[in-house]
């Protein structure tokens, strides 16, 4: 027994390593699905809280700006409780939707009204609401260079560009009922208008 060492691991040894291998779990997570997302899960896993002053302070930003886009279209996620239990609602609006505690489809996929609060603002929405309806029928071909040439669904490989003298508006199509069908994964179709 004389040639044999043992050796004793201790208790505050294991706890750093588990410490270890936690950060560098979360740094894996964050750097590979981003760090907006790994917050977005740490939050998903507590419950909870409400997030309702902070967006109503940004909205207010958005009204004193005169920013009719951040108001009336820019989508926000609303958290509040709805009674003194730990359950949240949590929900996509905009300021507008807030202003007027209009209801709204929630993530438990019933429909609830936006909590009520002091948010005023003189910025009328209609125009940005009838815009931001009008865009959402918009398909590729509605799309047009300076020169009136529609827009053309362009096959590319995945995460690539349009071809020169052209810029791709995908983000502007709200209908795209009219994009050619794919098999192959590894490309995909983006909407190309001539820039000229």
């Amino acid at each position: 027994m004389e040639g044999k060492k043992a050796q004793n691991i201790t208790v505050s040894t294991i706890i750093i390593i588990v410490l270890a291998l936690v950060v560098l779990v979360v740094l894996i997570i964050g750097f590979t699905s981003g760090w907006g997302n790994l917050w977005e899960t740490i939050t998903g896993i507590f419950p909870s809280s409400s997030n309702v002053e902070k967006v109503v302070k940004s909205c207010q930003v958005a009204c004193t700006t005169n920013s009719a886009y951040d108001y009336c279209s820019l989508k926000r996620t609303i958290r509040w409780q709805e009674t003194e239990k730990i359950v949240a609602t949590t929900t996509v609006g905009t300021c507008d939707l807030l202003e007027n505690h209009m209801s709204v489809a929630t993530t438990d996929k019933s429909n609830k009204n936006l909590p009520t609060t002091a948010l005023t603002c003189d910025i009328d929405c209609s125009a940005a609401n009838a815009a931001a309806a009008a865009a959402a029928t918009l398909k590729c071909t509605d799309l047009k260079s300076p020169t009136n040439v529609a827009g053309e669904w362009t096959l590319v490989d995945k995460g690539k560009s349009c071809p020169t003298k052209k810029e791709d508006r995908t983000t502007g199509v709200g209908d795209n009922s009219d994009t050619p069908s794919l098999t192959d994964a590894t490309k995909e179709y983006i909407c190309c208008v001539p820039t000229a």
